[in-house]
């Protein structure tokens, strides 16, 4: 059996405020066990404004690849702990209850685990402000191949965050389906494929292609390129005020990384990530000032809010472990961020992330312990 008990307090000073965070937290595991328990509850004074909450997750396994969990959050709308932590929102009480069925040796499959998840959440007001039922299966097949499926469903809720202050709108119930296909991983060659289908917050859809690929000729080498796709043709966004915006857009986000061990102590890498995106606006909406959806914004046409994103993070690193705790690191990085360039090609914005950088550093570090 286990039981633990501990306390944590934080202090954020500046010249704009003072944040001061209290957190006790406690644990207990059975000692056949079955029963595990974890609580934590929290107090914060950020420039004199007190907030408080806290939560407990509580899970029960009677027996080898079954267990049930249950857990309960509570944050006053004054709680906050971002100055040195990260709480999501405040200002709700949530509940939420998972399944988790695992059976093995089964005639087709070597594993199959099963996953059910209901979660409700609501706000100060009482208000629904997120909600879900997850479900998803995991297929591990004999020959060590990986299949994932997932179907999920958002019911109709009220969203009081996005508007940033400027009132609540309600959104429809939502589905989300997909699924995604690996091969055995202890190959030289592994590769993984997916694809997910979700509805988005006004009715349109979003699409979700996914590849992967790792290559590892030896212990020594490793490459792996991961390549996402996304099409959204009713992304929505805040744009100010009670102002949203409808648009349709792709993404592209493709990410590769290159490992090398010279030696047990000695280590190159190479790691690439760009995210490319081109929106393409549909139509305009306003937050109702009664209860309701968002309403078509029927105003005269206004400057155009199309828009581009294009960003590159490229960083080689070497690493020479001297001793335990004692490393060697050269690092290079290279990192852009470009202004908007909706009109340009997804290849140009990626060459044009690369040529027209806006960080470019080489840093070299050397950490040693001292004594035995």
């Amino acid at each position: 059996s286990r039981k633990g008990f501990g306390w944590i307090t934080t202090l954020v000073s500046h010249p704009q405020e003072d944040a001061v965070v209290h957190g006790i937290d406690a644990h207990f595991l059975s000692g056949d066990g079955k029963w595990n328990i974890d609580g934590q509850a929290l107090y914060s004074n950020v420039d004199d404004i007190s907030g408080s909450g806290g939560f407990i997750d509580m899970s029960y396994t009677p027996k080898q690849g079954l267990k049930h969990s249950v857990g309960v959050d509570y944050f006053d709308k004054n709680l906050d702990i971002n100055d040195f932590g990260f709480l999501r929102r405040n200002d709700t009480i949530a509940a939420r209850y998972q399944l988790n069925l695992v059976e093995s040796d089964q005639e087709y499959f070597k594993s199959l685990e099963t996953s059910l998840l209901v979660n409700q959440e609501y706000n100060g007001n009482g208000r629904l402000v997120r909600s879900g039922i997850f479900s998803n299966r995991k297929y591990k097949l004999h020959n060590n191949h990986f299949l994932y499926a997932e179907f999920n469903y958002f019911p109709s809720r009220w969203d009081d965050t996005n508007s940033e202050g400027n009132g609540d709108y309600k959104i429809d119930g939502r589905w989300q389906v997909g699924g995604f296909y690996s091969t055995d991983s202890a190959k030289r060659i592994r590769y993984g494929f997916g694809l997910f289908f979700s509805e988005e917050d006004l009715g349109g859809q979003e699409h979700n292609l996914k590849y992967e690929i790792t290559w590892r000729p030896s212990d020594r080498f490793s490459a792996e390129l991961e390549l996402k796709y996304v099409n959204r043709n009713d992304w929505l966004l805040h744009e100010s005020g009670r102002q949203f915006t409808s648009y349709e857009a792709e993404f592209w986000q493709p990410k590769l990384s290159l490992d090398y061990f010279l030696s047990a102590k000695q280590q190159f890498r190479i790691a690439a990530q760009w995210v490319g995106i081109k929106a393409f606006e549909r139509k305009r909406w306003l937050v109702p000032l009664a209860d309701g959806t968002l309403i078509t914004d029927t105003r005269g046409s206004m400057e155009s809010r199309d828009f581009s994103i294009s960003r590159l993070v490229f960083q080689a690193r070497y690493r020479w472990e001297i001793a335990p705790l004692s490393d060697l690191f050269i690092v290079y990085t290279r990192g852009s961020d470009l202004t908007n360039k909706q009109r340009a090609r997804f290849n140009d914005l990626l060459n044009d992330s690369w040529t027209e950088r806006a960080v470019d550093e080489f840093v070299i570090k050397l950490r040693y312990r001292l004594g035995g």
